[in-house]
């Protein structure tokens, strides 16, 4: 519905795609949320610069958290991505040189090197781990899924 006031549309009587009525509030809280996280990944985050970063940092959160002690190697974290092997060779010396990951040989196959992550990654993976709770506890309550069936 559109209002007219002395013959001037207002400049918000287009509705724009997000308020769209067949998004739920739930729906745009966690877009939102999403969006404010991005922001704070760009901000704080340096591997979050480039894709080749984002696709590392990532990976390394996966290993991180999955509670197993297999480190990942480079073949492996080649073979899951789109990217070039270049690329993501170029940010595994970046990821060292800033000291969050170790690369060292393989016990089992000398020609492979396993990536290792170092505090300074885990101090970054916890501080994520806390902006995202706090951005979305901001507009939802998350509530944790027991899969332990």
């Amino acid at each position: 519905m559109t209002f007219i006031i002395k013959g001037i549309k207002p400049k918000w009587h287009r509705r724009s795609r997000f308020m769209d009525p067949k998004f739920t509030n739930r729906q745009r809280n966690a877009l939102v949320s999403l969006a404010k996280l991005h922001l704070w990944e760009q901000s704080q985050l340096r591997p979050f610069e480039t894709m080749s970063g984002q696709f590392l940092y990532f990976k390394l959160v996966q290993q991180t958290l999955s509670g197993t002690d297999a480190q990942q190697s480079l073949k492996d974290i080649h073979f899951d991505t789109q990217l070039s092997e270049r690329a993501i060779r170029l940010k595994v010396r970046e990821f060292e040189e800033m000291g969050l990951i170790q690369s060292v040989p393989n016990q089992s196959d000398k020609r492979a090197r396993q990536l290792i992550p170092t505090s300074q990654i885990l101090a970054l993976i916890e501080q994520h781990a806390n902006a995202f709770e706090q951005v979305f506890a901001e507009n939802l309550l998350v509530i944790e899924k027991n899969n332990d069936q």
